[in-house]
């Protein structure tokens, strides 16, 4: 029964340690993914993951950090199939363990939104949805409800979009989720500008700026200006977008983050490129392919070779453009769509404008049909162009008029949306020109309070002329008072210095009295030190004595043995020799004679110890008190044995029966007792 307890035990101990070194490992593994060390997280994971049953509490949180790690690298085809391993079991029962696999939910449903499936991301999304408000976690709510929006956003339904965020906002206060708040805000501050209300998203990134700079965090605001400088250049203001934006990249260089360097050097390539500084957005572009090329990260290759080919063909280096066009859709691949639609339109347009009217028309079509996104409208304007002209310019003028009617209702679009987005720069003109009438009516107040202030400084110098004359006739008659009475001080002075002077003598007296006093005790304490080492000598003396007389005893008394033995064995005469040798022998095994030596150097150590024993303890024996002096010297239980001539078994009961003879209690210390006793 003991032993299968005890086995229990030794298992739920092991079990215990090994889940406490799993989780360790499994929170060093979710930082190296934060740090994009994906090599070095994938192999700690693989091993990890071979250690796990499929019955092992922790056995989906390896799927989950699969499913982030594949997330992190942009692999989300293999990051759906990690994170729904995870639905495979029951929801774990315990509430870490179920938040964790909401958290996993929601980032499932950012995989599935990332290769555009909008109901499988809707889906996961609610069921996180579900576990967080079984658990009140408001956190949780915030994250799902912000990536509803989202969807809404790219589905092109606005209304649902602010809907979510405003739930997401409303969550992240009821968590107190500052950072929460001022994320909310920035993607609110994104979704107006986009949809043409440009001073409206102006003013949310503006809160989500001084949320994040009341939390000093540098990240989160470096990242809200970056998204305040494209709404810059969308209203226009390109200085203050460029200054934004090379702000943020020495931020990103100081922390070493190469994905935030690699956007914004694209960013800063579309800026140039945008305002025709080729040279500019060439240099950019080129310093964000390397470092997309360094951290392997496709769909930054494919945006720089994008921009590359947009700088070509402004040039009209068409060849030129025509490969970096096709670089472009090669790194894309079919992952990302909009990115995809984007580049084969500009090669579509290229093509045409090189009069390839049947690889132009092959391109738009492939597009339009088979990657199926439009991320932007004037995307979808450019590839109904290029299917109108080419289809004309091919002779096809049935399909050319039907193209020709899409392309006009895109270019309405267009029009009205660019004339949205001059009517938000007309108002933000309108609101920096208010902005700055502001300030110079605030500058004019300061200068004519300035103007008012050197005015009253003035009068006030003429006051202070009148009232100086006046004063110094004042001060003259102070200052014969102060004559007179300086005088009467020094005369004061000189009594009191003669005084201080008495006084100083004496403290230097009682000074030095005083260390005649720390003098006298410093050497009285190292008496009592040096009296203290004696007796411990002393004591050590009288262990070693004892042990001394037991071994001459041992000795002599092994000698009268073997003597003894070899007298049965001699004849007569020898026998004779031999008991006169074992007789002399005997005389100096004396036992009590090293005892009574023993206590005579004792006492002259300890001269009253026995009779302070004596006095409390009348029940001692002698035997008692030799073993109170064995170990009032320091002997040990093996050296009083030894010295006694006993076996170590009795000097323990002994010293057991000592103990209650001395009423002490059975966590107390005899040793320590007797040590210190009479000292």
């Amino acid at each position: 029964m003991f032993r299968a307890a005890f086995s229990l035990l030794t298992m739920l101990i092991c079990h215990t340690a090994f889940t406490q070194i799993t989780q360790k490992s499994l929170e060093q593994i979710d930082s190296l993914i934060d740090k994009d060390a994906f090599s070095l997280a994938s192999t700690e994971l693989n091993t990890l993951e071979n250690k796990f049953n499929r019955t092992d509490t922790l056995f989906y949180r390896t799927h989950i950090l699969k499913g982030d790690l594949y997330l992190s690298q942009g692999d989300y085809e293999k990051s759906i199939n990690a994170y729904l391993t995870t639905l495979d079991d029951p929801i774990p029962k315990d509430s870490v363990g179920a938040l964790t696999l909401a958290k996993g939910l929601n980032d499932l449903g950012i995989a599935f939104y990332k290769i555009g499936q909008f109901d499988s991301a809707r889906w996961s999304h609610h069921k996180s949805l579900a576990i967080y408000s079984r658990y009140e976690y408001p956190q949780g709510l915030s994250y799902n409800y912000n990536n509803l929006s989202i969807i809404a956003k790219q589905e092109k339904e606005v209304d649902e979009s602010l809907q979510m965020l405003e739930k997401a906002l409303n969550a992240s206060i009821e968590a107190k989720d500052s950072l929460g708040i001022g994320f909310i805000y920035l993607n609110m501050g994104t979704t107006y500008a986009d949809n043409t209300s440009r001073l409206k998203g102006l003013d949310h990134v503006y809160r989500a700026i001084r949320v994040f700079d009341q939390l000093n965090h540098e990240k989160m605001s470096t990242r809200a200006r970056v998204i305040l400088a494209g709404l810059y250049n969308r209203l226009g203001s390109y200085d203050s977008s460029l200054t934004l934006l090379k702000n943020a990249s020495e931020f990103y260089a100081s922390q070493g983050n190469t994905r935030g360097l690699t956007s914004l050097s694209l960013k800063l390539a579309e800026l140039f490129i945008s305002t025709n500084t080729l040279d500019s957005g060439l240099f950019y572009a080129d310093q964000a392919l390397a470092l997309a090329q360094k951290s392997k990260r496709r769909i930054n290759m494919s945006r720089a070779y994008y921009c590359k080919g947009r700088i070509a063909k402004k040039e009209k280096e068409y060849n030129r453009a025509t490969q970096y066009f096709n670089k472009a859709i090669e790194y894309v691949g079919q992952e990302y769509k909009g990115q995809e639609f984007v580049n084969r339109m500009s090669l579509a347009e290229l093509l045409m404008i090189q009069k390839k009217y049947d690889k132009a028309r092959a391109m738009a079509e492939y597009g339009l049909n088979k990657v199926g996104s439009t991320p932007n409208l004037g995307s979808e304007a450019l590839a109904y162009k290029v299917l109108y002209r080419s289809s004309k310019a091919l002779g096809d003028n049935v399909k050319a008029i039907h193209w020709l009617e899409k392309y006009k209702l895109a270019q309405d679009s267009l029009y009205n949306r660019e004339k949205a987005l001059e009517m938000a720069r007309i108002e933000y003109r309108d609101y920096v020109e208010l902005k700055e009438r502001q300030e110079a009516a605030e500058r004019a107040k300061l200068q004519s309070d300035y103007e008012q202030d050197l005015e009253r400084q003035k009068w006030l110098q003429y006051s202070t002329l009148g009232g100086a004359g006046l004063l110094l006739i004042i001060l003259i008659l102070i200052y014969r008072l102060f004559v007179r009475k300086k005088r009467d001080h020094q005369l004061l002075e000189f009594k009191n210095e003669t005084i201080q002077a008495k006084n100083d003598e004496l403290q230097a007296k009682n000074e030095e009295l005083q260390a005649l006093r720390e003098k006298d005790y410093d050497n009285q304490q190292r008496e009592r030190r040096l009296l203290q080492e004696t007796i411990y000598l002393k004591e050590r003396e009288l262990a070693g004595t004892a042990m001394i007389n037991h071994e001459k005893n041992s000795i002599l008394t092994s000698i009268s043995t073997q003597l003894s033995g070899i007298c049965k064995t001699v004849n007569d005469d020898v026998k004779k020799d031999i008991s006169a040798l074992n007789k002399m022998v005997g005389a100096n095994i004396n036992s009590d004679e090293s005892w009574d030596s023993f206590i005579h150097q004792f006492g002259r150590v300890h001269p009253e110890f026995f009779q302070k024993l004596k006095a409390v303890y009348s029940n001692l024996t002698v035997n008692d008190l030799k073993l109170c002096a064995y170990i009032k010297v320091g002997m040990n239980n093996k050296e009083i044995a030894a010295a006694s001539n006993t076996a170590l078994s009795t000097v323990k009961k002994n010293i057991n029966r000592l103990k209650k003879k001395m009423e002490l209690a059975p966590q107390q210390s005899i040793r320590d007792y007797l040590i210190r006793y009479s000292n």
